[in-house]
């Protein structure tokens, strides 16, 4: 089964079959990285749950916390 792609700020998360659950993949321009964080599903009833994970991946990513020093 070939992956399906959903777009989100500028990236691509691919949502690769392994077995008989999910994995979830990130690209940017042509790079490609796994991150332990976007865990795999076995069940693929869990995949609105993988995709929202792999969204705070990128959340984070892109908007890190910002921590003050008073």
């Amino acid at each position: 089964m070939p992956s399906e792609i959903i777009h989100y700020r500028g990236f691509e998360l691919h949502l690769d079959q392994q077995g008989s659950g999910l994995q979830a993949g990130i690209w940017l321009h042509g790079m490609y990285f796994m991150r332990p964080a976007i865990p795999f599903f076995p069940d693929k009833s869990l995949r609105a749950q993988l995709i929202s994970d792999a969204k705070a991946v990128i959340d984070t990513f892109l908007d890190p916390p910002r921590w003050f020093n008073h």
